[in-house]
């Protein structure tokens, strides 16, 4: 992937850095670009690191469609998903099937494969795709009111090295929208703080699977520590990720925690029985939270996780990043023409969904009454118990 370096002077100014090339930031620099701004889209990875798979309801078509990709997603590998089964408040399965869904199937996709579409997507309609480059430091300089990234680019590919000067890596932007993750990493570093509301974690591995045996469907199943995940991927894959608090996950007895909670479960231990371990398990923070921030005149926003996450459990998070990703560009091009209104509406939203969505989750969580003396279902079932710190 070689990178376009035209629209960045020898100084490595531009108009609109984005840091993350996830969903989020990458559909942001897409819209920005078509909007004419010299945008920089800035990728820790070279789309080459293993990510756990994902689910996308059958709705994922319209935005992706609206968004000019529908053709380079159709050229991706895929799954197709035929209904989510939960064993969730008792032993019985409840089913939904996507069969009468106006869309048809759903998808189950490489991670990995969709945000690298993604990603290619914004460099080619403009905007300048800077691979294996992480930001070290990030400040405002209110004298040219601009805000100056650092980078370490000792990972980053040869071509796109001339995007900075010889003596600093460096990229000076007008405005910044932070695509991080739930890390919230420019946000944090620029005085925003996060409202944290649990400390969920994900641990996910991958087997080799028959998707004929295992199924095509997501499976979600609680026991007393929390639930699994689990969902067939391309390439004969199957990811199975079990859900609990950080301080739950490594107080199981036995030498692997990770295993030993998958020999409690009954319908996820059945549907790897047949499968080959192939890696992990992986962890990763995947805590529910709101940014914290007070608009100011450096314009800067925060778009997918890095201003909202969300419980995987809402099978919503590359929807919810997609469509942040789309508000966030059209709030801060229209920042850099002078108005702030998009922002201000833009935070206001997100406020609103935030609240709306830990009404969603409290409620749900409280079906799941089977072992109300446990700590994961405990805190589920009152927040005020989450020790967040």
């Amino acid at each position: 992937m070689s990178a376009n370096t035209n629209l960045t002077d020898d100084r490595g100014r531009c108009e609109v850095a984005v840091v993350g090339g996830g969903p989020a930031g990458a559909v942001a620099s897409r819209i920005l670009a078509n909007r004419g701004r010299a945008v920089v889209l800035v990728e820790a990875t070279r789309y080459d690191d293993w990510r756990l798979g994902e689910t996308l309801q059958p709705s994922i078509r319209e935005p992706l469609t609206a968004l000019g990709v529908g053709e380079a997603f159709d050229a991706i590998p895929t799954v197709s998903s035929n209904g989510i089964r939960r064993y969730w408040g008792d032993d019985e399965p409840r089913s939904r099937t996507f069969l009468a869904n106006p869309y048809a199937g759903g998808y189950h996709v490489d991670r990995t494969a969709f945000d690298r579409m993604l990603g290619l997507a914004a460099r080619n309609a403009g905007a300048t795709l800077l691979l294996g480059a992480r930001v070290d430091a990030c400040e405002p300089d209110f004298d040219s009111q601009r805000i100056s990234l650092s980078l370490d680019t000792t990972a980053a590919f040869a071509e796109t090295l001339p995007l900075v000067s010889d003596d600093q890596d460096r990229i000076s932007a007008r405005a910044v929208l932070d695509a991080s993750g739930r890390t919230a990493t420019v946000a944090r570093r620029l005085g925003a703080d996060r409202d944290v509301h649990d400390k969920l974690v994900g641990a996910g591995a991958t087997f080799r699977a028959d998707h004929d045996d295992c199924g095509r469907y997501t499976l979600i199943e609680a026991i007393p520590d929390g639930w699994w995940y689990s969902a067939p991927l391309p390439g004969d894959q199957l990811v199975v990720v079990f859900f609990t608090d950080a301080d739950l996950l490594g107080v199981r007895s036995g030498a692997d925690p990770w295993r030993d909670a998958l020999n409690a479960t009954s319908e996820t231990a059945d549907r790897t029985a047949a499968a080959t371990f192939e890696q992990g398990p992986a962890i990763a923070p995947v805590l529910s939270h709101r940014l914290d921030r007070d608009l100011d005149d450096q314009p800067w926003l925060a778009v997918g996780d890095a201003a909202m996450g969300v419980d995987p459990l809402s099978g919503t998070g590359i929807e919810r990043a997609i469509d942040t990703g789309v508000r966030g560009a059209i709030a801060i091009d229209r920042w850099l023409d002078g108005y702030r209104d998009q922002a201000e509406t833009y935070e206001d939203d997100l406020d609103a969904d935030f609240s709306e969505y830990l009404e969603r989750r409290a409620t749900y969580y409280r079906r799941e009454d089977r072992w109300p003396d446990t700590a994961f279902w405990r805190r589920r079932h009152d927040p005020a118990t989450i020790d967040t710190s």
